[in-house]
């Protein structure tokens, strides 16, 4: 069912009919909106900002809690009411081009006992650089035409995971889309701080416990001594766990599950302290929870035997074990370095190494293995050879670290 429209000339701001019409997100056929919309701004759009302020909506269901600002740059959309789904779509999927159309700004409102002794509108700053729930009001594109909507709750609920909206928990009236508005130009005065700054190169990990991951990353392309650089944490089901914003190259991640995947977005925040770049993402792995503190029998001159409890794993069961030996000094406790897993035994004899892959323990399958005590019995040195790797003998009166 479309929006109905208005039979009266829009002069400003928004328009408000006698009445409008609300109906659950979940409801088929999209959403149906109330006869407001946005006709001009408050005041003239900045190079990355717009505001404007909206009389608050009438709901026959109950008291408007909350309103949700819905922005694109899809054209043709004006007097359209915003599809399914859209409630979802945050900022940063806008930013990677995922999407044309996101949810900036989350307006909570005071209890109606409150709101009745103020004016009866409500004032928003799409691009203030802001963040409420999953949603980060990002700052707009200079000369970029936009077109506004606004959706009213009486009844909302966010993913405990992406701190989205919940369309099918949800009731919203929503306003038709507003005519174009367009942001400026950047003033030549603030050109270099506010323009999009350039992305972080070579973002990766220097150090990795079972509990944190410590990363790196080489500047931007223009850097500015004013940057600073955000960066989001997700766990393996794309959740965002944390957000910290740091003005160096460098980040210690803490507070992670041992033996989980987790993937970091780095973006280049400018010197107005909204304006960013586009992101860049890294997945790597925190260590398992275990760390070996003797062998099971004192080493040989050229063996070593130990054991260890399975890892458990909240992804699949584990189906094979690798044991990395090292030479080099000073690491216990840390995590084995990317790249290691291609190298050999030979490697390390001919020098092109400090660290290789001793065994490779291929495990039965999950019914076998519960019949049996639930550790993993391993004996490097012992000369057999699994797939590429030999497990060569080990050195006489050598230190190692596995």
């Amino acid at each position: 069912m479309p929006p109905r429209t208005s039979t009266k000339t829009l002069t400003g701001k928004l328009e408000r009919p006698n009445h409008g019409f609300e109906r659950r997100c979940v409801t088929q056929g999209g959403h149906i909106g109330v006869n407001w919309i946005l006709t001009q701004p408050d005041e003239p759009p900045s190079s990355n900002q717009i505001s404007f302020s909206f009389p608050e909506f009438e709901s026959t269901n109950g008291t408007i809690k909350s309103y949700a600002v819905i922005v694109t740059t899809g054209e043709n959309v004006a007097g359209q009411v915003p599809s399914r789904g859209i409630l979802n779509k945050t900022y940063d999927d806008f930013k990677n081009n995922k999407t044309n159309t996101y949810v900036s700004n989350i307006k909570e409102m005071a209890s109606r006992t409150l709101r009745s002794l103020t004016a009866n509108s409500v004032t928003v700053k799409i691009g203030a650089g802001d963040k409420q729930y999953g949603y980060y009001n990002g700052p707009l594109e200079p000369s970029t035409s936009y077109w506004i909507s606004v959706a009213g709750f009486t009844d909302i609920e966010f993913d405990n995971a992406t701190g989205t909206i919940l369309e099918d928990r949800s009731v919203a009236t929503f306003s038709p889309f507003s005519n174009e508005i367009k942001t400026s130009v950047n003033s030549t005065q603030n050109t270099s701080q506010n323009s999009e700054p350039k992305t972080v190169k070579l973002l990766r990990d220097n150090a990795k416990t079972s509990s944190s991951v410590s990363l790196i990353w080489d500047q931007p392309d223009e850097y500015q001594a004013e940057f600073r650089y955000r960066i989001q944490t997700a766990n393996a089901s794309s959740a965002m766990i944390n957000e910290i914003i740091v003005t160096n190259q460098t980040v210690n991640v803490t507070n992670l599950t041992p033996g989980e995947t987790y993937t970091f977005t780095v973006f280049t925040r400018a010197a107005d302290n909204v304006t960013e770049s586009y992101s860049v993402s890294y997945t790597t792995c925190t260590g398992v929870n275990w760390i070996l503190t003797q062998p099971d029998e004192p080493p040989s001159s050229n063996q070593i035997s130990f054991s260890f409890p399975e890892f458990e794993s909240t992804n699949e069961p584990i189906k094979s074990y690798a044991v990395i030996v090292t030479t080099g000094e000073n690491v216990a406790g840390q995590v084995p370095s990317r790249g290691i897993l291609n190298k050999t035994y030979d490697d390390f004899k001919n020098n092109k190494t400090n660290t290789y892959v001793s065994n490779i323990k291929e495990m039965a399958s999950r019914t076998l293995r519960s019949l049996t005590a639930n550790s993993v019995t391993v004996k490097i040195g012992a000369g057999d050879k699994q797939y590429g790797y030999y497990n060569g003998p080990l050195e006489p009166s050598t230190s190692y670290w596995y």
